[in-house]
């Protein structure tokens, strides 16, 4: 745990400034008067809370909200934006001093920005926000509420706090909101880098937690700090070189979705690993191995003549199988024979740090039995144990190939297709050493610590050469040779085949008008059956209610019954459940009376017929008050087999049926996933429907394929995604796709549909539109082609 490498130290200085100035005293950043007084702090509070400002952007309101304050508090409200733009990665330092001076404008003479935090802004930040900048009010507010928090502590008390990084995380824990979590999390890693991560977001802390829980010393820790300490104390020793909880292929271990070949592999490892003879049978000649190698290293660095004796002594041990014999006895010759290249060969991978393989491939004469990039890149694995054993596994390409075959994993494939044979060779050894790292970060996930790349090479040849330990069961070789052929299934979110329960299984058909895997839609089943609840996630475009309502109609047609409602900010418990409807008889009396609302009437059905499956699809569930719709229903989603007292029926109990199944629908563009309330999260399975991500990046090419359309539309959907380069705010295919089929009509589509959209999404940016025309991307996916 440190400070990050791509946030400058210019930026950790400025917060120890707002920690000494503005929380531990009532100074200023920007001057020397007396400006973070609770006052001060209360009087901007009282304005941004304003329901009501106006229109336009945050700053816009904001920028209105304060021309009405007294100077010191105007200077406290830019201040106060200079904190919230510091953390921010993904906001340009130009744009920082934008906002900035849009509010010391407000003054009648704008104090200038000390040296050391105008440099700051040039400092990059702790994080992206992402969509959580939409939410800056609320940022703002959280700012205020902990630095008044602090203020009204005793002098003492309040040094300690600052001083010591578990009682401020107990400040910050008093004061945050589900809301501004993003603002906490950054505020306690700038002001203690040393002690809480940088991994901001709430739904990469939950995916990194989830992924680790299994971890070793994890699920002991108190609360959700400690515990990402935890994950990245016992990541950064498996680590080769810096280390960040962002470092690949550390985060592929946690924020891909899981891969049930990868999760095959672990069980299996888990199971090898544990055989008494694992250290005998693959572990100590290469450790015997790697010792002669840095002998002859070492003979060759001090000028000992004896070198390629010794050099010959560990390609000729008995229990040698690494490198083929015809290999290293070519090879050998060749040092016997020109001992002054093979000493400048070696030199080269002997003697860099950290190791380069390039410089000994040039050197490598071009003899047949030396050349090809996989068994130049062994040769070089080889000589690398004798530099360090432990650090460098050795490379077979049989190897590689088939592990990456049985994991679902494309084939190595150089970046650039005119790169030299060296620069190839380099990259497929890095390629493996990623790969195994990739392995021992899941095998650590899962509770089993290797102990270095060399116990995770052992496995994966292991594993791909199919050979049973003795005691396993019959199931357990099949399985061992299953995933050595590569049959495993890696279709997300499923495993395999729909188990069936209440639930039917999807057909080819529905899938293909949906124009998605079958498995994948059952994977979803799965899910739905396990967790009785589920949201589709996602930008918009990507099909999350019309799959939620395919799959209700899929119920339907088995007998079931589905009903579809939508949240937004005005729905309430009323509408949901059920409360009072004023109702005029026919003697002209007013009266109320008590109505079910769209849960009640469902579950109702569903509770009538115990064993036919009933569908709730609640679209945009992010866009109401979540907890305050359910109310006291919010505990049983989580509790099926609980009753409660309902508060309009006189406390009559109410249970949710367990064939009851509820599908929500989330705009990750409209409100970021980051930002859903922890307790929501824990009542929900998570579906991510990305453009960019299977199964629905190939979604438009099936859907035009299946209209036998041109695939025009798919390659600029693509480019204008990778442009865009942001998950959150990729566009779906559904833009382009007619419910009649009829051909996209791009200019029709991008001048009243994606412009418009990429409008909104950038407004007060920097980003020049003009990157997301049609004749841009044209322009670009021509040169591409040629």
């Amino acid at each position: 745990m440190t400070r990050v490498w791509w946030c400058k130290d210019d930026v950790y200085a400025a917060f120890e400034v707002f920690r000494d100035r503005c929380l531990n005293a009532d100074g200023s950043l920007f001057s020397d008067r007396r400006v973070w007084t609770i006052h001060s702090l209360e009087a901007v509070d009282a304005q941004v809370s304003r329901s009501d400002p106006g229109s336009g952007s945050w700053l816009d309101k904001l920028v209105a909200q304060l021309e009405t304050l007294s100077p010191e508090e105007v200077l406290l409200g830019g201040e106060l934006v200079y904190m919230l733009l510091l953390p921010q990665l993904d906001t340009l330092a130009e744009t920082k001093r934008a906002h900035l001076g849009r509010v010391l404008g407000l003054l009648d003479e704008p104090p200038a920005l000390p040296s050391d935090l105008d440099a700051a802004l040039d400092g990059g930040g702790i994080a992206k926000f992402s969509t959580a900048k939409s939410w800056s009010p609320t940022l703002l507010q959280f700012l205020i509420r902990l630095a008044v928090r602090v203020k009204e502590m005793s002098g003492d008390e309040r040094r300690h706090a600052l001083s010591d990084p578990w009682v401020f995380r107990d400040v910050v824990e008093d004061v945050r909101t589900s809301t501004d979590q993003m603002m906490a999390n950054a505020i306690k890693h700038a002001l203690f880098p040393e002690t809480f991560e940088s991994i901001i977001s709430p739904s990469q802390r939950e995916q990194l937690m989830a992924a680790f829980a299994k971890a070793p010393g994890v699920a002991d820790q108190p609360n959700d700090d400690r515990k990402i300490g935890r994950i990245a104390e016992i990541t950064a020793k498996a680590a080769d070189g810096d280390f960040t909880l962002y470092e690949e292929p550390l985060r592929r271990a946690w924020s891909d979705a899981a891969n049930p070949r990868w999760e095959e592999a672990i069980r299996l490892a888990q199971r090898i690993y544990q055989h008494d003879e694992f250290d005998a049978l693959e572990r100590e000649y290469k450790l015997i191995i790697g010792g002669l190698l840095a002998d002859a290293r070492n003979a060759m660095l001090a000028g000992d003549s004896t070198w390629p004796d010794k050099l010959a002594a560990a390609f000729r041990h008995t229990r040698q199988n690494l490198v083929n014999y015809r290999v290293h006895g070519r090879f050998l010759e060749w040092v016997t024979a020109d001992r002054d290249a093979a000493d400048a060969a070696l030199r080269a991978l002997w003697t860099e740090e950290p190791p380069t393989v390039p410089g000994f491939v040039r050197l490598l004469p071009p003899e047949p039995q030396l050349r090809g990039r996989g068994t130049r890149a062994s040769i070089a694995s080889f000589l690398l144990m004798g530099v360090d054993v432990h650090r460098f596994p050795f490379f077979r390409p049989t190897v590689n190939d088939k592990f990456r075959r049985a994991l679902g994993l494309e084939p190595f494939e150089p970046d650039e297709e005119n790169a030299t044979e060296d620069v190839v060779v380099e990259a497929l050894y890095r390629s493996w050493v990623g790969l195994m790292q990739e392995f021992r970060y899941r095998m650590l996930a899962a509770g089993t610590e290797l102990r270095d790349p060399l116990d995770a090479q052992s496995l994966a040849w292991w594993l791909v050469s199919a050979y049973p330990p003795p005691g396993w069961t019959d199931d357990e070789v099949a399985a061992l040779k299953a995933f050595a052929d590569g049959r495993t299934s890696s279709d997300d979110p499923g495993t395999g085949p729909h188990v069936h329960g209440l639930l039917p299984p999807v057909d080819a058909d529905a899938a293909a008008h949906l124009h998605v895997p079958v498995s994948w839609l059952n994977g979803v089943l799965d899910l739905l059956e396990e967790k009785k609840q589920i949201i589709l996630y996602g930008p918009p475009g990507t099909g999350k209610t019309f799959i939620a309502q395919r799959l209700g109609k899929h119920l339907a047609a088995h007998g079931g019954g589905c009903r579809l409602v939508q949240f937004h900010p005005s729905y309430t418990y009323e509408d949901f459940f059920e409360g009072y409807r004023p109702r005029v008889e026919e003697d002209g009396v007013l009266r109320f009376e008590l109505v079910p609302g769209a849960l009640r009437t469902i579950a109702e059905e569903a509770k009538n017929h115990p064993s036919t499956p009933y569908l709730l699809i609640i679209d945009e569930i992010n866009r109401g008050n979540i907890a305050k719709i359910f109310g006291e229903l919010y505990f049983l989603l989580e509790y099926r087999e609980e009753q409660i007292a309902l508060q309009y029926s006189g406390g009559e109990p109410f249970a949710l049926p367990p064939n009851l199944f509820l599908i929500g629908t989330m705009n990750t563009a409209d409100r970021s996933i980051a930002l859903v309330d922890t307790a929501l999260r824990r009542r929900f399975y998570f579906v991510e429907l990305s453009p960019t991500k299977p199964p629905i990046d190939g979604v438009l090419a099936r859907w035009l394929d299946a209209h036998d359309h041109d695939r025009e539309a798919a390659d600029f959907l693509e480019a204008l995604n990778a442009e865009i380069d942001d998950d959150e705010f990729a566009i779906g295919p559904s833009y382009f796709m007619s419910r009649n089929g009829a051909t996209p009509n791009l200019d029709r589509i991008w001048a009243n549909a994606i412009m418009p959209l990429l409008q909104e999404r950038y407004h007060g940016t920097d980003v020049d539109l003009g990157r997301f025309t049609l004749e841009a991307l044209r322009a670009r996916l021509e040169a591409d082609a040629d």
